[in-house]
Order: structure tokens, then C-alpha cells, then sequence
């Protein structure tokens, strides 16, 4: 069954998850937003520690994509040819979004695909709305919807 899991580090922003998650809901197969808070302060795991945490909340039948300032630049039709072959190859996708620190070094290895989203750097609560408004214009584009040019 097609699914899509977008697993992200960093903080919560009500305002911007809210949209993320709108995004989300409009698309035709099921989707869910999970965030991963890196602790904090004193006796906080360390950077190894939050990348086996990450690591064990890949789904593992998942297609994973990291997204990383390094990876693939793709156009909206790109990326929509790439999410329809990815959905072929295994039951659901799962895109990892690293935190303030980055995307740890382990989870960018297993992933199958790279993505950047631009060479600009934004702030992770606004690249969990890009790429959520990206799968949904991902999904317009194979339907054949309006959506991608309307606007």
C-alpha cells in the first residue's frame, strides 16, 4: 500500500506544521508527519545516540530520501516521475529531515535518495511545508490536475 512518512528533527512550529500537515491530507494515499526532538542540556544523548533514534523509526520497507543541502536538485516534474517509480519499487516512501545539527551522517547513508531542496538554506519547520506542498504537487502532476500550472 502507497504511503508517505515524513520523519523530521527540530522543534514544533504550530503555524508552519499545520500547513505541512494540510498538505498532507490532500493527497490520495495516506500520509503522516512525525517529529523527532534531538534532547537537550545536561546528559543529552549524543549525536550517535539521535542518529540510532532515527534510524529506528525508518520504516523498513520504506523508500528513504534524505534531504541534505548536497543532494539532487529536481524540477516539480522531476520529482513526481521519481516519487511515482519510488512508490513502484517498495509499499511507501519516508523522507528524513535532519535538525538544527544537520542530518546525522548514518541516516543520510541508508537512505536511497538524496534530495536538496534549493541551495538556500531554510529553516526546518518551512522544509517540512516544502516538501509536503511538493508531494502534493507531485500528486496533482500524475493525476493530471490543474494545480501544478494554476496559480
Amino acid at each position: 500500500m502507497r504511503r508517505t512518512d515524513l520523519l523530521a528533527g527540530g522543534r514544533e512550529e504550530p503555524d508552519l506544521d499545520r500547513l505541512a500537515r494540510r498538505f498532507l491530507a490532500r493527497l490520495p494515499w495516506p500520509a503522516q508527519m512525525r517529529l523527532v526532538a534531538r534532547p537537550r542540556g545536561r546528559g543529552a544523548p549524543s549525536a550517535d545516540s539521535f542518529a540510532r533514534r532515527l534510524g529506528t523509526l525508518l520504516p523498513g520497507d520504506a523508500w528513504i530520501v534524505a534531504l541534505d543541502e548536497r543532494g539532487e536538485l529536481w524540477t516539480s516534474e522531476a520529482f513526481a516521475r521519481r516519487l511515482a517509480g519510488w512508490f513502484g519499487r517498495r509499499g511507501g516512501i519516508c523522507f528524513v529531515i535532519g535538525d538544527a545539527q544537520g542530518l546525522p551522517a548514518a541516516v543520510r547513508e541508508r537512505a536511497d535518495a538524496v534530495w536538496s531542496l534549493s541551495p538556500l538554506t531554510f529553516p526546518h519547520a518551512l522544509a517540512r511545508v516544502l516538501v509536503a506542498e511538493q508531494l502534493y504537487r507531485a500528486a496533482s502532476i500524475l493525476a493530471g490536475h490543474p494545480y501544478h500550472r494554476a496559480g
